[in-house]
């Protein structure tokens, strides 16, 4: 693009949309947005040409402010017209941020239904699900210039909006995902989301390595009146090593410790064993009727206070 035409549209526009659109021709859709407007409404800018010269487009960002489709802004920053903060390094955002444990293909499910259920989110709002290690949503604004305390931030009734929406796609997808997963995946969400289990449990450590390493507690916890919780998980309702671990585990401490058993399911041989596992609580996980993954108490359980015969029931563990 030649000087002369450059210099024509840096008087009229005071920053360009660039949209690449690859199933289109592989071309790029320039649009304008002109100095004499009060306000700039990114999705309402006036369409100056379509080019497949990335030369061309090049040229222009050189010279004149212009914005990528999928490209992080300030929506506020833009719409005031403040091409000054827009071109600021290092700014910062407001944002929600996605468990980290869902799966490449589940994150772009989550951005296709963010997209297409939240009419002030584009592409800039949910790239973020993809392109980093810890998977993040744009709100959009930032909080470098605009909205600069998190008390605005709180009283945001859109943003309080986007978290809901976002919280429960997050959940319906994390549900789904871990019913067919591995026990790592269920111990890593379950150990990121502890008052699942019960409301002021806290994190002490995952893979707690015991008798100086002999076994290895999935999750270590601590409840509200300070019990140590040895919290035990399988996916499968047959695990004959549940009982022994249970049994094992708890000796690492002392006589006020709880383990929690977490299962899809129990059989009843195994029911019968915990049952005989002082100190031991049952519960199971599912899926709610609002899509979300829920862990409860198992209800045929009691918890009488002897102890099982932990090198018996080795023993059968090894014969199996």
């Amino acid at each position: 693009m030649n000087d002369n035409k450059i210099e024509i549209l840096k008087k009229i526009y005071g920053a360009l949309k660039i949209d690449y659109r690859y199933n289109e021709g592989k071309r790029y859709f320039v649009y304008g947005f002109k100095n004499e407007q009060e306000e700039w409404n990114y999705n309402e800018g006036e369409l100056l040409f379509v080019t497949e010269n990335q030369k061309e487009v090049d040229d222009l960002k050189n010279h004149l402010f212009s914005i990528e489709t999928g490209e992080l802004y300030c929506t506020s920053c833009f719409k005031e017209k403040k091409i000054g903060q827009l071109k600021a390094k290092d700014t910062k955002y407001w944002g929600y941020c996605v468990w980290d444990g869902l799966p490449f293909k589940t994150l772009k499910e989550l951005q296709n239904k963010l997209i297409s259920s939240v009419e002030e989110f584009n592409w800039s709002n949910v790239r973020g699900l993809t392109d980093r290690e810890d998977p993040l949503v744009f709100f959009g604004i930032c909080s470098t210039y605009c909205m600069t305390n998190e008390e605005e931030y709180d009283h945001s009734e859109a943003f309080c909006e986007y978290e809901k929406i976002i919280q429960n796609y997050e959940q319906k997808l994390a549900a789904q995902y871990l019913m067919d997963s591995s026990e790592s995946a269920l111990e890593h969400y379950i150990a990121d989301h502890i008052e699942i289990i019960e409301e002021g449990l806290t994190l002490i450590e995952r893979q707690k390595k015991v008798d100086g390493g002999a076994g290895v507690i999935d999750i270590l916890a601590k409840d509200l009146n300070n019990n140590i919780c040895v919290i035990e998980l399988k996916i499968v309702d047959n695990d004959k090593s549940i009982v022994w671990q249970s049994a094992f585990y708890q000796s690492e401490f002392g006589p006020n410790v709880r383990v929690i058993t977490i299962a899809p399911n129990y059989s009843p041989n195994i029911v019968k064993a915990l049952s005989n596992v002082r100190n031991t609580e049952l519960k199971f996980y599912f899926i709610n009727e609002d899509g979300h993954l829920q862990i409860k108490d198992y209800p045929e359980t009691k918890q009488p206070a002897t102890i099982v015969d932990i090198e018996l029931l080795m023993e059968e563990d090894e014969a199996s």
